[in-house]
C-alpha cells in the first residue's frame, strides 16, 4: 500500500511549499485560499511543460493511454498532466 501511495507525495510537497509561501509574505488563510484558486481557475500550471517538471522533482512520467467510457481514480495530491491536444489521441500521465 505504500508503493501506492507514493506518487502522493509530490503533491503534498507541492502543497507544503506553496503554503510555506504564503505564510512568508503573511497572507492570511484566506488569501493564500483565494491565490490558490486564482490559480487554478486560469489553467492550474504547476508547470509550463512536463519534461522539465518530472526533471526538476526527480520524478518519471507514468504514461498510458485511456478510451472514452475509462475511470481513473485518483486522490487530490495525485500529480496528473493531460496533454492532449485537438485531433490526437487523448493521453493522460502521472508522477511517481
Amino acid at each position: 500500500m505504500a508503493d501506492k501511495l507514493e506518487g502522493c507525495s509530490l503533491g503534498t510537497e507541492i502543497e507544503k511549499e506553496f503554503t510555506d509561501k504564503t505564510e512568508a509574505v503573511g497572507m492570511t488563510e484566506k488569501e493564500a485560499e483565494s491565490a490558490f484558486n486564482q490559480n487554478m481557475m486560469t489553467g492550474g500550471m504547476l508547470s509550463q511543460g512536463p519534461v522539465g517538471f518530472g526533471e526538476h522533482y526527480k520524478r518519471k512520467w507514468l504514461v498510458a493511454d485511456y478510451e472514452a467510457g475509462d475511470a481513473v481514480f485518483h486522490n487530490a495530491y495525485s500529480v496528473s498532466e493531460d496533454s492532449s491536444k485537438p485531433n490526437s489521441k487523448a493521453r493522460k500521465t502521472y508522477t511517481r
